[in-house]
């Protein structure tokens, strides 16, 4: 099983810098075994895709 995101559903979101939603969240980077490994910012509106990949490579 590959590691995977978990996002916390109590924390309250904020504006995302991409779509402006208030949808951004933090997630915790978990291993298969269920230890934390990190944290990083979700947006759960977002959709993958190249120009955006290319925002977040440049910042």
């Amino acid at each position: 099983m590959p590691d995977r995101i978990e996002i916390s559903h109590r924390s309250k979101p904020i504006p995302c810098a991409m779509c402006g939603q208030h949808a951004l969240h933090i997630g915790r980077i978990l291993s298969p075994d269920g230890t934390l490994l990190g944290r990083t910012l979700v947006c759960t509106v977002c959709r993958p895709r190249p120009q955006i990949a290319a925002f977040r490579r440049a910042a």
